[in-house]
């Protein structure tokens, strides 16, 4: 009976250390959690908005689609490239893009763009900084 406490003993510790994962990182063993589209308009200083979309790949690549509105030219820019995740895996960055933001904190259902220094943007814009996954 001692022998059968012990073994119950340490699966139920080796479930409990298995399971154990922060809230707010992203559950990378479940590539669909953060995987897909992502779509939004982000603050533009010189025109009505950037309609941006982000497309995350399975194979860390990545595909960024804008189109800047109120510009009358209606002409949409494609860039492609490779992410990779900071050590929390919260935070996604984009390489390849240097003379725009390219950090996002990854959320639950949303990335949120860094500015150019690669912090949380606060106050009245954080909110406009949001791209949805569809």
């Amino acid at each position: 009976m001692k022998r059968f406490s012990v073994i119950l003993f340490v699966a139920f510790v080796a479930c409990v250390c298995s399971c154990h994962r922060s809230q707010n990182t992203p559950n990378t063993s479940n590539p669909t959690s953060f995987h897909g589209t992502y779509l939004g308009i982000l603050p533009c200083a010189d025109c009505s908005g950037i309609e941006t979309e982000i497309v995350l790949h399975k194979d860390n690549t990545y595909v960024k689609k804008t189109r800047y509105l109120g510009k009358g030219d209606d002409q949409k820019m494609e860039e492609t490239g490779t992410y990779k995740w900071n050590k929390s895996e919260n935070e996604i960055i984009l390489n390849g893009i240097t003379d725009e933001p390219n950090k996002y904190f990854v959320e639950e259902g949303a990335i949120v763009q860094a500015d150019m220094d690669g912090e949380r943007i606060t106050g009245e814009l954080s909110m406009y900084c949001i791209l949805r996954k569809r």
